[in-house]
């Protein structure tokens, strides 16, 4: 506890002094090697830490804790002046011994990996090669979302192929593909991932979510176009499912072609009302189809039981009212909605306007 107060205090010389008596006293406990090493290193007394560290590892085979503490340490000393080769070495193998003995481990073991100095393809396959196919989702959602933005271009190829071939084979779910795709894309290697994304949403018992989460993933790198794409080739697949249809009109109404977005919303709506009515409301109201949006709305307003979707789904139908001069439909649905949510900002506005005369056209 001495050498521990003296290291906070960054009195490293006096830290190392009381951990060496520690060590004395507990030769075979390997913790307090790994603090004498952290001291020594601190202190620039490389030899002691680098024996201390050495020690440790001798000490600690059958700890996974140590084990892992012990290569973070044998990789903070390959940054430090006069790292001898020895140093990478012990780093990479305290590495794999911490894998063989605790899988669940992955993901440190990876961070430790990415922060050598010019990290090596064949270093990752050297650490990887005894990692548990359990643990790879893990690793792969670590590599696609953390990992990937400081790893070198080929390292993260080699960590990528060792992580997507569990994640691609024949046993794969629906939340595996997804995730092989997304780290294709992180890889820069967007195309691969599409028939990835399709297997997925085959199987895929919400395919909404399913192709909603890999569009957000290819709208994210920009990759806006190839969204749509896949939604075109998840249209093919499975027709009469209405997700496909309704991230095809939503895009392409952004793109600005209006007439092929509301061919696709209606084909949408068509199939599911609750999901898409919303949508094709608002394309139509884009438009000044005001009857058109009123039935939308009216049509998934009908199919929605939640509250706050028939709020916004009352509000709509309101104002679509108010478009076409149904002052008292539209004040209807005002009052609906905050019986609904009595302090809803959006229906109190719709009641003000409701409430001033209607203005008199020359």
């Amino acid at each position: 506890r001495l050498g521990h107060l003296h290291h906070a205090a960054q009195r490293y010389a006096e830290a190392e002094a009381a951990l060496r008596r520690a060590t004395l006293r507990r030769p075979r406990w390997a913790d307090y090697q790994i603090d004498l090493a952290r001291a020594a290193y601190a202190s620039k007394h490389f030899t002691v830490g680098d024996a201390a560290l050495e020690r440790a590892a001798l000490l600690a085979p059958y700890f996974p804790n140590p084990r892992l503490e012990t290569a973070r340490l044998w990789r903070w000393r390959t940054q430090l002046r006069k790292a001898p080769p020895r140093a990478r070495e012990a780093c990479l193998k305290a590495l794999r011994d911490t894998l063989t003995q605790d899988p669940g481990t992955l993901v440190a073991a990876l961070s430790e990996l990415v922060a050598l100095p010019s990290p090596r393809p064949s270093e990752a396959a050297f650490v990887m090669q005894n990692a548990d196919p359990a643990h790879r989702r893990q690793a792969a959602t670590w590599l696609a979302f953390k990992g990937l933005p400081v790893v070198d271009r080929h390292l993260a190829a080699e960590l990528g192929a060792a992580v997507l071939a569990p994640l691609t084979g024949d046993k794969a779910n629906e939340a595996d593909l997804v995730l092989a795709g997304t780290l294709q894309v992180m890889r820069g290697k967007p195309t691969p991932a599409i028939p990835l994304w399709l297997r997925a949403y085959r199987q895929a018992q919400d395919p909404t979510k399913c192709l909603a989460d890999a569009c957000g993933v290819l709208d994210r790198k920009g990759l806006g176009p190839l969204a749509l794409r896949l939604c075109e080739q998840a249209a093919k697949e499975r027709p009469d499912a209405a997700a496909a249809w309704l991230q095809i009109g939503q895009r392409l109404r952004v793109m600005g072609s209006v007439i092929h977005a509301t061919r696709a919303l209606e084909k949408a709506a068509s199939l599911d009302p609750l999901l898409a009515g919303l949508a094709l409301g608002d394309c139509y109201r884009a438009q000044g189809l005001h009857q058109s949006s009123q039935t939308a709305y009216a049509r998934a307003l009908e199919k929605t039981v939640l509250p706050k979707r028939r709020i916004l789904l009352r509000l709509r139908l309101g104002s679509a009212f108010l478009s076409l001069g149904n002052r008292a439909a539209a004040r209807a649905e005002a009052e609906a909605a905050l019986r609904l949510d009595d302090k809803n900002a959006n229906a109190a506005a719709l009641l003000r306007a409701l409430n001033r005369a209607p203005s008199k056209r020359p």
